[in-house]
């Protein structure tokens, strides 16, 4: 090995020391891919070892706050090096209506907090995510508790009406654009 690789290797040394023991808890993230059989419930989600060994002091309760604000009230179970999410995960679980290869990421956000954005297999946020909640979090067929009527299934806009509001969107964005004179 050359001067420049061992300095390399004493340079990340440091700045996972730096991360890991100066940071704020609250730039702390990690992730996970729950792989576990959701035909039967997800009773527990681990954190990382890496994690876990940089708060020896996590305690035996914990909070989930998922992207609606809505929080969860979870367990953290301690076997060795090793914590899990439990007592409670399974319901923070079927509320955002987890998948197989579903993408967790998980911030700390002190007092043992921990903020969960939820991505789909897609990449993207799941949306129901969001509306997670006492009067949002109804099913088609249920009767809307905001409104009282009943949700109706939502079909996709069909091509016609995708350029029929492509055109008229073009049409107010040329309405209300600046007159412009070529100098």
């Amino acid at each position: 090995m050359d001067e420049m690789d061992v300095r390399c290797i004493e340079c990340r040394k440091w700045e996972q020391h730096y991360y890991w023991n100066h940071f704020e808890a609250t730039k702390r993230r990690f992730f996970k891919v729950p792989i576990a059989d959701f035909s039967r419930k997800l009773v527990k989600l681990s954190i990382p070892r890496k994690f876990v060994l940089h708060f020896k002091d996590l305690p035996e309760d914990a909070k989930l706050k998922g992207p609606s604000g809505n929080l969860w009230n979870v367990k953290l179970k301690r076997s060795g090096d090793d914590v899990a999410f439990t007592g409670g995960w399974s319901k923070f679980a079927e509320d955002h209506l987890l998948e197989r290869g579903d993408f967790l990421v998980f911030r700390c956000i002190g007092d043992s907090c921990f903020k969960v954005l939820v991505f789909d297999k897609n990449a993207c946020e799941k949306e129901h995510s969001y509306f997670i909640g006492e009067k949002t979090a109804a099913k088609v067929g249920d009767a809307c508790p905001s409104r009282g009527s009943k949700h109706k299934s939502v079909e996709p806009p069909s091509e016609d009406d995708q350029e029929r509001s492509h055109d008229e969107s073009a049409n107010a964005a040329a309405e209300h654009a600046p007159d412009r004179n070529p100098i």
